[in-house]
């Protein structure tokens, strides 16, 4: 399985917050920005993790991020990964 980051920072940069599954929400606390991302009102993401894709077509691709307590997965359109996920 290939692994990659996320950087939803650059996601939020790029696509206002918006995903096509998905909500970014940004955090400020002091100097340091969080950004969290959130499908259907749970967190499945957070800036920086590395999730396993576990499915690609030609659409985009589905993530598994196990890093938490529990283990989520989610989906990134194409232009997301490119623009999101690195190796």
């Amino acid at each position: 399985m290939k692994i990659v980051s996320v950087s939803l920072h650059a996601l939020y940069n790029h696509f206002k917050g918006q995903l096509n599954n998905g909500i970014i929400e940004k955090t400020i606390d002091g100097e340091t920005e969080y950004y969290d991302l959130f499908v259907n009102n749970q967190l499945v993401c957070m800036d920086g993790e590395t999730c396993k894709v576990i499915e690609e077509n030609n659409s985009g691709s589905v993530l598994l991020n196990s890093n938490g307590e529990q283990d989520f997965t989610f989906a990134l359109t194409t232009d997301e990964m490119k623009r999101g996920a690195y190796s």
